[in-house]
């Protein structure tokens, strides 16, 4: 007797899927972005990690090779990007661009709201629900989402209206008063869980990672990535 399952795509996933694609038309080039550096850290430090210690079997580590030389690639070229979206020489190109129609702009005023909307339970069940099972801990997770954070700190990041937006929201998030009241509520327009919400940085950590170069916060996650740093014990 087999035990085949047969999978389909994950609802959430669908849902959150067409307005990521309309987020890459009508918002700015950094909010896509974004989400996409998230995604790999996620993918990269922490699921695809545990998912190779949890199955623990030889072809999984063969595989799990391979994927680490294309994912690597990945990581380098979504860091690049973040600090291309953050120069002077993109907000030039901002600049020449014509202005946006008032149909452009009620559409991507819809399209981040949508966006927002889908995004916890689009990464609750594509990545927090299979991490609390292989990695219970969620120490990976939480290292992953550190990087994050580090990384929407930098000072050029900081200037692009998104970055702006999610620092608020961590600020207010992380408030006593705000937070207690609010908090879930926070988190939910930030699209993560609560968990994810709080500072998982020490001071110390900031200030490293602001005097770094984007290339070299690139080269840390590796480091994490591939275990040839210890992840940290932060959160």
């Amino acid at each position: 007797m087999h035990h085949y399952r047969i999978y389909r795509t994950n609802k959430n996933l669908e849902a959150f899927f067409p307005h990521f694609i309309n987020a890459i038309h009508y918002l700015s080039d950094d909010v896509a972005n974004a989400y996409i550096t998230g995604g790999e850290l996620i993918l990269d430090i922490a699921l695809l990690r545990s998912l190779n210690d949890y199955v623990a079997d030889e072809m999984s580590e063969q595989a799990m090779r391979l994927i680490n030389r294309d994912e690597s690639r990945h990581i380098a070229i979504d860091y690049h990007m973040v600090d291309y979206y953050t120069s002077p020489a993109y907000e030039e190109r901002l600049k020449a661009r014509p202005p946006r129609s008032m149909q452009d702009q009620a559409a991507a005023w819809r399209t981040f709201v949508h966006m927002l909307y889908h995004a916890q339970p689009f990464f609750r069940d594509v990545f927090f629900v299979p991490m609390d099972r292989m990695d219970p801990t969620g120490k990976r997770l939480r290292e992953a989402f550190k990087r994050m954070q580090l990384l929407g700190m930098k000072q050029t990041v900081m200037k692009r209206p998104f970055a702006r937006f999610m620092r608020t929201l961590s600020d207010l998030f992380n408030h006593p008063v705000t937070g207690s009241l609010f908090g879930n509520a926070i988190a939910r327009v930030g699209g993560v869980e609560p968990r994810f919400m709080a500072r998982l940085y020490s001071d110390a950590d900031l200030g490293r990672a602001r005097a770094m170069t984007y290339d070299e916060l690139a080269d840390e996650a590796l480091a994490v990535k591939l275990g040839t740093m210890p992840v940290s014990s932060s959160g």
